[in-house]
C-alpha cells in the first residue's frame, strides 16, 4: 500500500508503513537528503545519480527543488514501479532505471558528475564501480550504517571489510568517519583517482561523507598523504596522529587505529556556501554546529577524563574558555555529549578540569 507523502517541497509516493519491504522510506533521513541537495547546489553538479533510490525521493527532490535533471536507480521492481508512478503523477524530469547498482554504473561510465550511495549497511560493494563510473572529475556522497563495524565494535569485520585495524574508543563517531573516508580514498587511488573529503559527519545511526574525485596519479598520491594512523593512550588519554610505540607523555600503552583519514573533516568554504543556500532551519543548525569546530583531529571526551580523574567535570564552555585563555585552540564538537577539540596536551586539559571541578 502506498500514499502521497511530502518531503521538503516535493510530493512523491511512499509506503504507508515507513519500514515496509521491499519499498522503504525513512523520514528520519530527511536531514541526510537536505544536506545532499545543499552540497549538489554548491558544487555546480549537472548530472546527479541516486544509485539506490527506493522511493526515489532524493532524485525527485533534486529535480523539484534544484531544477536539475537527475537519475534514479533501484534493483527492486516494486521500487521502480512506484518511482515511475511518482514521475508520471507529478511530472518530474527524472530518468528511472531498474538495474543492479554496479551494472548500472558500468553501463553509464562517464555520465554522472555526482553519485549518491545510500545503502542499508555498508557501501563497500559499490565504491569500486563508482570510481570506474565517475569520469575524470566529480563528486560522491556515501552513507554507511554499519557504524559498529566502522568504529571498532567488531574489529575483525572492520579488517575484512575496510582493511583497517579499529578498536573501541571514547571517540567512536570520529574513528568511524575517518575509517570510512580512508577506505574510499584508498579505493580511489587504485584507479589513479584522488579523493578529497569536503564534508564528513556522523548523525543518528549513520556516517556520511562527501568526496571530490579527480583523475591524476600525482593527485592520487597527494590524497594518500592524509592516510595514516591514530593512537590513544590507555593511561593518560593523550591522543595523536602518527605511529608511536608508547605514549610520548606518560609512556603508557597505546590503542593504535588505522589506516584511516587524518585530514580535515570539512571544507570551510564549501560549508559556508551550503549554509547561505540553506532554507531548512534544523538542518542549518546542524551544519552551523559543524562549521564552528576547529580543524583538530581526535577530539577529547571530557566525561572520560572525569571518570579517570574521579572528578565532576565543569561545563564545556568553561573548559573551552580556560583553554583559550591558556593560549590553546579549542571548540565544542557535536560528536560527543562532552566532546571538545583542542590542541592542548592531555595533561594540560587534566589540570584545567581538576582546577575547575566542584
Amino acid at each position: 500500500m502506498i500514499r502521497v507523502a511530502r518531503e521538503g517541497k516535493t510530493e512523491f509516493f511512499a509506503p504507508i508503513e515507513e519500514s515496509s519491504r521491499p519499498l522503504f522510506y525513512n523520514p528520519h533521513m530527511r536531514l541526510n537528503r537536505d544536506i545532499s541537495l545543499l552540497f549538489i547546489s554548491s558544487s555546480n553538479v549537472k548530472n546527479p545519480c541516486d544509485l539506490l533510490s527506493a522511493t526515489g525521493i532524493r532524485a525527485f527532490r533534486i529535480y523539484k527543488e534544484l531544477g536539475v535533471k537527475s537519475y534514479a536507480n533501484d534493483l527492486s521492481r516494486v521500487a521502480f514501479k512506484v518511482m515511475k508512478m511518482t514521475k508520471e503523477r507529478f511530472g518530474y524530469d527524472v530518468d528511472i532505471s531498474n538495474c543492479e547498482a554496479n551494472l548500472f554504473l558500468l553501463k553509464n561510465r562517464g555520465m554522472f558528475d555526482y553519485i549518491d550511495i545510500d545503502p542499508f549497511g555498508s557501501p563497500v560493494n559499490f565504491i569500486s564501480s563508482c570510481m570506474l563510473s565517475i569520469g575524470s572529475k566529480g563528486y560522491i556522497g556515501v552513507t554507511a550504517t554499519d557504524t559498529a563495524t566502522l568504529c571498532g565494535v567488531y574489529p575483525k569485520c572492520a579488517l575484512r571489510r575496510y582493511g583497517s585495524y579499529v578498536a573501541k574508543t571514547d571517540i567512536y563517531p570520529e574513528v568511524g568517519l575517518r575509517n570510512l573516508a580512508g577506505y574510499i580514498i584508498r579505493e580511489a587511488a587504485k584507479y589513479d583517482l584522488s579523493a578529497s573529503p569536503e564534508l564528513c559527519y556522523a548523525e543518528r545511526h549513520y556516517y556520511r561523507v562527501y568526496i571530490r574525485v579527480e583523475k591524476g596519479r600525482r593527485k592520487a598520491d597527494h590524497s594518500l598523504e592524509d592516510i595514516g594512523y591514530a593512537w590513544i593512550c590507555n593511561n593518560c588519554l593523550s591522543r595523536g596522529v602518527g605511529r608511536e610505540e608508547t605514549c610520548p607523555n606518560c609512556k603508557g600503552s597505546l590503542t593504535t587505529i588505522g589506516p584511516l583519514y587524518t585530514g580535515k573533516l570539512f571544507d570551510r568554504t564549501k560549508i559556508k556556501e551550503m549554509m547561505r543556500n540553506c532554507n531548512f532551519p534544523d538542518t542549518k543548525i546542524f551544519i552551523e554546529n559543524i562549521a564552528r569546530e576547529e580543524h583538530i583531529p581526535l577530539y577529547y571526551e571530557l566525561s572520560s577524563f572525569g571518570r579517570r580523574l574521579k572528578i565532576s567535570i565543569p561545563k564545556r564552555d568553561v573548559v573551552i574558555n580556560a583553554l583559550k585563555d591558556a593560549g590553546f585552540r579549542a571548540s565544542m564538537t557535536y560528536m560527543g555529549c562532552s566532546g571538545i577539540r583542542t590542541d592542548a596536551p592531555a595533561y594540560v586539559l587534566s589540570e584545567i578540569l581538576k582546577s575547575g571541578s566542584s
